[in-house]
């Protein structure tokens, strides 16, 4: 850029350029430093109260005129029994420009950490299962950690809780959405005209929820079955009447249900089941009558109704001509070859299995003794068959499957298995035998009434009732378990209630978190877990023992640390959670208190250090000057400015030497003189202005 300016009759110009400049600092072998220790006053330290509205301007340095600084720097201490001043800034010289800022996202408050590394005082982390990492925290790697605290909750993927679907006879596993992930079903209690319904509970990959609309059925329900009947893929229900000899069939389509089928089946029905019997790939409708007989009966997809029942009798134990007095039934691949077999028992506790062989009913294939009630399967042993245990009138039989036949074990005296179920409900590869014990009501839904007892049980005994108890909701009464989003942690499916009935569907969950990676938890907790969307809160643990402090206090000091800004240093430590199932934990109230002490000298902007600062800030002269040290912050609190060591020589800074001005004639008439000259601000930061000065001589000028 280029000025201009006409003058008229002008013999002379002469152009004079007022300067500011940047000092450069150079030393001299030969001269002595000396060093400023103290503050203005004669401090060692100073400690600034600040009330995180406005700079203190209280602190300053006395530095004598004609100096140069070859070295300068002090101390930011904060003590973390003191309120932290949150984020903090130093201004030396009180110019707008901080020397020092405590001010990163992610540093949190100056002594007490309470963000993660992202800024935020919360963070999220989604659990498979298995070990994942937290979002990191930054702390300074030489500071001395005090206290730490933080909450961790964990909100399983099956938010679970309490469903107000009232009262049930029976709830069975099922997969009436084909997503291979099951669904509890239920046959509700048949209301004041003995009409009868079922719905099913379903949880879907977004995490929801959601109850199906009640399904009518026949009258007078009293069990329930799901299975494929007509082989088309799709699960279908069928529900049993024994009081009518029913079989109603609930043929699934592409949009719930077809209407329900009422079906009569042989008189004198006590109890119905699906399996595929025949071995056809479509579940048979299989029952057992009062007059001894064991049935099944396949699906025709042509007549859309039930074959023809093929049935045999069962026999009294050790008898011929005598029908067995049946009581119960099982239906399942018992000794996991592929063959689904009947297993029926009588009132003496005898028991005898059937199979499908040449289109009849056949058998017994086996048979064993000592089950008169309470009678439930599982794989106790792990190989895949089933064994079988139950009550008797002198304590318990364990039926054991070593895979042609099963051996039995009594045990004397017992406790009561009625509604029970088996399963390894807290996942830590031991089977339990879970048991509802109801208790009595008090009316009020803010108590817990009844529990859940359970004893460890494996293929040769039951050990004693545990210490712990579960209270997942009030008055349990009945109990099957299953894994709806197959994490791995079984959903429990628990009638409840009190004066509102209903499902209480939970899994129990176990997490932890370990704070160095050294494998021992510093927090953990166990428990029901829920997303408190259905009255079931997450699982949450917390550091009550400053289990962190003194975790991470060994090991900061030598971990790999990030350097920031003002020459800070930052070590960035992150937790790895665990839990034993999926879901989310959720990270909140975050509190390390620490002890830590920061050197203010290097800076980010062009004065590169303090000592610029000073020499920046340097007169002619002598006597001694006041330099100010501006402490600002967010909030109120206290810090401590110590080691000061402010070194300096004599002779103050040497100048930049400012680029020749520049000035030319553009016009030269009779008329008129132009003049055209270099625009100061081109000069860089040396030049202030220039000023023009006319005379009829040389001499005439007097600077």
């Amino acid at each position: 850029m280029r000025e201009s300016n006409p003058f008229f009759t002008a013999p002379l110009i002469v152009v004079l350029l007022m300067l500011s400049f940047l000092p450069i600092t150079t030393v001299s072998a030969d001269e002595t430093p000396t060093t400023i220790d103290m503050f203005e006053g004669g401090y060692v330290s100073l400690d600034v109260t600040l009330d995180g509205n406005s700079s203190n301007l209280s602190s300053s340095i006395l530095v004598p005129r004609n100096v140069t600084f070859i070295a300068s720097s002090f101390v930011i201490e904060v003590d973390s029994t003191n309120p932290s001043p949150g984020q903090v800034f130093v201004d030396v010289a009180n110019d707008g420009i901080n020397e020092w800022e405590f001010n990163e996202t992610g540093f949190g408050n100056l002594g007490h950490q309470n963000v993660f590394y992202t800024g935020l005082e919360y963070a999220t982390v989604t659990a498979n299962s298995n070990t994942v990492m937290t979002p990191g925290i930054l702390l300074p790697p030489d500071s001395s950690l005090q206290s730490s605290k933080l909450n961790v909750s964990f909100s399983p993927d099956v938010g679970g809780g309490f469903f107000q679907i009232g009262e049930y006879k029976q709830a069975i596993e099922s997969d009436i959405d084909g997503d291979s992930m099951p669904e509890p079903m239920f046959l509700l209690e048949p209301s004041g005209n003995n009409s009868s319904s079922f719905m099913y509970i379903d949880w879907n990959s977004t995490g929801q929820m959601s109850s199906s609309q009640t399904i009518h059925t026949c009258n007078n329900a009293s069990s329930i079955s799901a299975g494929d009947i007509n082989a088309d893929g799709n699960q279908d229900v069928v529900v049993f009447s024994t009081t009518n000899n029913l079989a109603c069939v609930h043929i699934a389509n592409n949009t719930g249900f077809e209407p329900v089928r009422n079906i009569t089946i042989s008189s004198g029905l006590i109890a119905g089941d699906l399996g595929d019997f025949d071995g056809d790939g479509s579940d048979d409708v299989i029952a057992i009558h009062n007059s001894g007989e064991v049935s099944f009966q396949g699906w025709n997809n042509v007549s859309n109704t039930l074959n023809v029942s093929v049935s045999e009798t069962v026999m009294e134990n050790g008898s011929f001509g005598i029908p067995a007095n049946l009581a119960n039934m099982h239906v399942g691949d018992f000794f996991n070859n592929g063959t689904v077999g009947i297993l029926v028992g009588d009132f003496t506790g005898h028991w005898t299995l059937w199979f499908y062989m040449n289109s009849i009913v056949a058998g017994p294939i086996y048979t064993f003794d000592g089950i008169t009630q309470n009678s439930m399967v599982s794989d106790l042993d792990g190989d895949g068959d089933l064994e079988i245990i139950g009550q008797n009138d002198i304590g318990y039989s364990l039926q054991i499957n070593n895979g042609t036949q099963w051996n039995t074990t009594n045990v004397m005296g017992g406790f009561n298995i009625v509604n029970s179920t088996i399963c390894d409900f807290n996942g830590d590869g031991i089977l339990e035998i879970m048991t509802p014990l109801v208790g009595i009501s008090d009316g009020s839904s803010t108590t817990i009434e009844g529990n859940i007892t359970y004893r460890t049980i494996n293929s040769t005994t039951i050990g004693p009732q545990s210490l712990q108890i579960l209270e997942p909701w009030s008055m349990p009464s009945n109990i099957i378990t299953m894994d709806m989003n197959g994490d791995g942690t079984l959903e429990q499916i628990i009638a409840a209630g009190e004066s509102t009935k209903g499902v209480f569907i939970g899994g129990w969950y176990e997490i932890s978190l370990d704070a160095d990676g050294d494998g021992t938890d510093e927090m953990m907790a166990f428990g029901y877990s829920g997303d408190s969307t259905n009255g079931l809160d997450s699982l949450v643990m917390t550091d009550m023992f400053n289990g962190i402090m003194d975790d991470l206090n060994p090991v900061l000091l030598g971990s790999s640390k990030t350097e920031y800004d003002y020459g800070i240093d930052m070590v960035n430590s992150s937790f790895s959670v665990t839990s034993t199932g999926n879901g989310i934990f959720n990270l909140t109230d975050l509190g390390i208190g620490y002890d830590a002490s920061f050197l203010i000298d290097t800076n980010p902007h062009p004065t590169g250090n303090l000592t610029n600062v000073l020499n920046l800030e340097m007169t002619p002269g002598v006597g001694n000057f006041s330099i100010t040290i501006s402490v600002n912050s967010t909030d109120s609190g206290v810090v401590k400015l110590k080691n000061l060591a402010a070194i300096h020589i004599p002779g103050a800074p040497n100048s930049v030497n400012p680029p020749t001005p520049y000035m030319w004639t553009s016009i030269l008439s009779h008329d008129i003189v132009q003049l055209e000259w270099i625009d100061p601000a081109e000069s860089g930061n040396f030049a202030d202005k220039f000023e023009l000065f006319r005379a009829e001589a040389i001499d005439g000028i007097s600077l």
